[in-house]
């Protein structure tokens, strides 16, 4: 029987590959979509139509603008901040890696597969049978581990922490219950189903705020440095120039505005991704390829849903600084829930979010030609 020859490894390699194009190709893109969300439209509206046909304004598409931008200012300008996004990517990733281990609830177990039961009782394939339960096992690897591409990421995570023992245990509150842990019936699989999730999510959400409380005043200089485009300021040209500005003018509260509303979308973001795949996809998907798409479909619905929580946040990094032109671009807001009734009073809660068909509709194609006229006049 011939050896087979083995190939040397190369995920890692493709992996750090792809993080470094990631890398090159994501920040023009950040860039130019932080301007769109402060509000700045370098480029006019234009009539065009809708799949169906029906006239429609629109403004110019993301890389339409950072095409624009390239032409005036210089292809280099497009990567305003880039030492600002390098640090706060090493910052998130360094420091949830290095709490990782660090049990914040006591040691716990992961979070079961709810739907155990009912796999048993109509005979589906259940995931410790079968050639495909190694499979399963590397994409539940996988799901713990941040590839940290976007700052912007909902990834499941499931921290798999190895002791049984802990401070609280499970049994004990099943056992406040009159439920007994070796019942296999319904309601104890739910009790065990929710109090290892809901330990688990605390454990992520712990991990997650602090990396952004670390990482977060390098954001609001990045905000503010992209917000120069309006003004051009120089304030913010420098790490230290900017940081100085800031704690001179507002103090360390300065460094901190919008947090807020970015660490609402965090939790939430956690709290519905995690329970969204340890209730339906993790138990109903079997094989490894479905389950990763549903992974991803779970990531990206979170993100389009807490969209207007992160939109509110860049705007009000930028609000407190009167010295940038950019925060006269809206009303000012004290608050953040102010900010948040009038983008949804306008509907504007999606602004930034399209990157090639941002459709005008709440201004009509004959209402804007007699506006134009009107102003021409």
């Amino acid at each position: 029987m011939d050896e087979q020859i083995q190939l040397p490894y190369t995920g890692k390699t493709f992996e750090y590959f792809g993080k470094f194009v990631s890398l090159l190709v994501f920040p023009p893109f950040k860039y130019v979509q932080t301007l769109v969300v402060l509000g700045v439209e370098p480029l006019p509206l234009y009539v065009t139509k809708t799949p169906l046909g029906q006239p429609m304004l629109a403004f110019p598409s993301i890389i339409s603008i950072a095409r624009h931008i390239s032409k005036e200012c210089g292809f280099f300008h497009l990567y305003t901040g880039f030492p600002l996004i390098v640090i706060n990517r090493i910052i998130q990733s360094r420091v949830r890696k290095f709490l990782a281990p660090y049990k914040f609830l006591g040691d716990q177990k992961e979070p079961p597969i709810f739907g155990t039961y009912f796999m048993e009782n109509i005979n589906l394939p259940r995931e410790d049978e079968g050639s495909e339960a190694d499979e399963l096992e590397d994409v539940d690897e996988e799901l713990e581990e941040d590839d940290y591409e976007e700052i912007d990421d909902f990834e499941v995570e499931f921290l798999v922490l190895g002791s049984d023992d802990s401070s609280i245990n499970s049994d004990d509150v099943l056992a406040d219950l009159d439920i007994s842990p070796n019942d296999s019936n319904p309601l104890t699989e739910f009790a065990n189903f929710l109090f290892n999730l809901s330990k688990s999510i605390l454990q992520t959400t712990c991990i997650r705020v602090i990396s952004l409380t670390l990482s977060y005043p390098f954001e609001v200089l990045y905000i503010r440095r992209c917000a120069q485009f309006v003004g051009n300021e120089i304030i913010y040209s420098s790490i230290l120039s900017g940081a100085r500005d800031i704690y001179k003018h507002e103090g360390i509260k300065g460094f901190y505005s919008g947090f807020i509303p970015r660490a609402l979308a965090e939790i939430i973001g956690i709290a519905a991704t995690q329970t969204l795949f340890s209730a339906l996809f993790k138990p109903c998907v079997t094989r490894a390829n479905i389950r990763f798409f549903f992974n991803n479909t779970t990531r990206n619905l979170a993100r389009y849903l807490l969209y207007p929580l992160k939109l509110v946040s860049v705007i009000m990094a930028v609000k407190p600084c009167d010295r940038l032109a950019a925060s006269k671009l809206d009303p000012h807001f004290s608050q953040w829930i102010s900010c948040w009734r009038y983008l949804n009073s306008t509907g504007q809660l999606r602004r930034g979010y399209q990157v090639i068909w941002r459709y005008q509709r709440h201004l009509s194609v004959d209402d804007y030609f007699i506006k134009n006229s009107h102003s021409s006049l």
